[in-house]
């Protein structure tokens, strides 16, 4: 089959002679092989397609250096990943779409190739609560420390310890059968680069606790066991390396039941909010980029966002790419002295009339927020930059608020704006109108995709907005759904309404019924034939 490299990838390559013969290129560096599974390719059958090493979004270039040949399964699946964290992780994913039900036992044998072998206790002293341990690798701990707790219904306390151990001195708990997950086990692994403070995983001692030869069996924490060797598969000596554990000294296996049941039925752990999140992205940014300017400072190098992604290892730029952008929305949602809160964040998770905060974060905010790394450098002209973006994209969110859910015009209708379809739609037109309003301004930059970095909403435009925001909900097909008589309404309002109602991207159908910048923008009248 033939290598698929589309005419824009092309168009994007700088150099004339590498652009003319891409295709040829690619090979010849590839040597025959998937940069990413490491498969070798069959030309023949195989789909093959041109892959950015860095990603675009984080300033990857589109160059021979940093262009290579990948399965496009692969490729799919990497997105916008770093390559070095997919290629530690595709030859997983292939083993365990061979072994579909692979638990931890079969994963750690067959896989990782650990064979596990017993530890060795002794000189246990209950009055000091301590003990030593050697490992099955000849290396060892001496008066490790345990602690007891009081459990309701239970005569003895239970006895634990926190520690490291080799990899090779755990068994997988028969107690704990169920199969590895994929998904789990790539979310883990993602976040083990970036945040290694992962709870302990837990293990008991397959016997008595007293002196001599006993085995650790693992039988909670075996995903996150799983994804810590992945990030540890360049070492040469992988049973070997340690991991931390927390050391059950006395539970028996109707203990153990009740714990895991316990763990994954009963324990609801919360997941972050999407405003949690942004902040806490936001601090770790703000701790990074300080370190970060420091460093520049002592070493006389120019500051900017791209560069400092740059500097960090290929496995972490994703995330501080992301962080950068939450801190950017953080301080959009922060009033300074002089400005007003935005009252949009009084309707956040109003579950009655207002917007579901991932749907106000999604559909609303993200869209307006330029995502890519600055390259102008760090100054006052590049503050002025994200600064300009934070002041149009709250008088925008002002904006919406005032029309769509403020105004007296739309007490019927306004919950239409709350919807998905609805808000990426008007955002959509929104931006086209700003490109399309500042079009002289905008050509000598550049950069359209990001309108409100380098524009003014000036108080002319402030009007215009408003007014086109206006248009949008004074469209007839709101009072349509409001008053919607499935046997008395026209086809297009039927369409629009089912669209609306499974969250469906509606800008064609709206295309029809003339709900378009054209419209909106007051360029163009509503034909009654439309509706």
């Amino acid at each position: 089959m033939a290598i698929k490299i589309s005419n824009k990838l092309k168009r994007e390559v700088g150099d004339d002679a590498q652009r003319q013969n891409l295709e040829s290129l690619l090979k010849e560096k590839s040597a025959g092989i998937c940069y990413l599974c490491l498969a070798p390719f069959n030309y023949a059958s195989d789909s093959i397609e041109a892959d950015h090493d860095t990603p675009t979004d984080l300033g990857g270039q589109t160059t021979i250096e940093n262009l290579n040949l990948t399965h496009v399964d692969c490729n799919r699946f990497k997105r916008n990943n770093p390559s070095i964290l997919v290629k530690s992780y595709l030859p997983f994913k292939k083993f365990m779409s061979e072994n579909d039900a692979a638990n931890y036992d079969l994963v750690g044998r067959e896989f990782f190739k650990i064979k596990p072998q017993p530890i060795h206790i002794e000189n246990i002293n209950l009055e000091k609560k301590q003990f030593d341990l050697h490992y099955p690798n000849g290396s060892s701990r001496k008066q490790i420390p345990f602690f007891s707790d009081k459990v309701p219904n239970r005569a003895a306390d239970i006895l634990y310890a926190y520690l490291p151990v080799p990899i090779k001195s755990i068994y997988n708990d028969s107690l704990q059968p169920r199969p590895i997950k994929l998904p789990q086990i790539w979310k883990l692994f993602i976040d083990l680069h970036s945040n290694p403070l992962h709870e302990p995983a837990s293990v008991r001692l397959a016997t008595d606790f007293k002196d001599g030869q006993n085995k650790l069996l693992m039988f909670d924490g075996q995903h996150k066991t799983a994804s810590k060797l992945l990030t540890q598969m360049s070492s040469l000596d992988i049973e070997n390396n340690f991991i931390d554990v927390k050391m059950y000294l006395n539970l028996d296996e109707e203990s153990v039941t009740y714990l895991v049941n316990s763990i994954q039925n009963k324990v609801i752990k919360k997941s972050l909010t999407k405003l949690e999140s942004a902040n806490k992205l936001a601090v770790e940014h703000r701790n990074n980029w300080t370190n970060y300017c420091q460093k520049c400072s002592e070493e006389s190098r120019t500051q900017s966002e791209y560069n400092f992604i740059q500097s960090l290892p290929p496995q972490e730029r994703k995330r501080s790419a992301n962080a950068l952008v939450q801190s950017c929305i953080t301080k959009i949602l922060i009033a300074k002295d002089e400005e007003s809160d935005l009252k949009i964040l009084d309707l956040i998770d109003d579950k009655r009339n207002g917007i579901m905060q991932p749907t106000f974060f999604t559909k609303l905010l993200n869209p307006l927020v330029y995502r890519k790394p600055l390259k102008e450098p760090h100054s006052s002209q590049t503050l002025s930059l994200r600064e300009r973006e934070r002041r149009n994209v709250r008088f925008i969110l002002h904006t919406f608020h005032t029309v769509c859910f403020a105004s007296p015009n739309v007490v019927e209708t306004k919950k239409f704006f709350r919807s998905q379809s609805s808000m990426s739609l008007l955002i959509s037109l929104t931006m086209e109108y700003i490109k399309w309003a500042y079009k002289m301004e905008l050509e000598h930059v550049g950069i359209p995709a990001a309108p409100l970095l380098f524009i003014e909403l000036g108080n002319t435009t402030n009007v215009r907005l408003n007014d086109f925001f206006t248009k949008y909900v004074a469209h007839p097909i709101w009072k349509n759904l409001a008053n919607y008589d499935p046997n008395h309404s026209e086809e297009n309002v039927t369409l629009f309404r089912n669209a609306l109602q499974k969250n469906e991207n509606i800008k064609g159908i709206a295309h029809k019924i003339n709900l378009n910048i054209s419209f909106c923008s007051g360029l163009e009248t509503l034909r009654t034939t439309q509706l």
